[in-house]
């Protein structure tokens, strides 16, 4: 994207989570509250992830602490690419459809 669009500047690497510190599952919404928050370079509708992939998003910041909206929360969307052997083979969205759906 940034080749399409002739960007042009520093890429700051993203701010590390290290822990989360609850988690209030429930059938349709599922958040995380993580240790990390504007104080450590965390920002809202940022991106969360682990070194396996995309959990989420932060919906809510505070100084130490942020809310993540997991991606099996059913508020959640996601604009996705499916790849096949290095081709493109489909796109599509993402919806989250809670945690107990049979």
């Amino acid at each position: 994207l940034q080749k399409i669009l002739n960007f042009v500047g520093e890429r700051k690497p993203a701010p590390t989570v290290t822990s989360v510190i609850a988690w209030l599952p429930s059938p349709f919404h599922d958040t995380i509250t993580v240790a990390a928050g504007a104080r450590h370079g965390l920002a809202a509708q940022q991106a969360v992830r682990t070194d396996t992939g995309l959990v989420g998003k932060v919906v809510e910041i505070g100084p130490l602490s942020s809310r993540v909206r997991l991606l099996s929360d059913v508020d959640s969307r996601v604009s996705v690419k499916v790849v096949r052997d290095g081709a493109l083979v489909g796109q599509g969205i993402l919806f989250g459809e809670g945690r107990d759906r049979p």
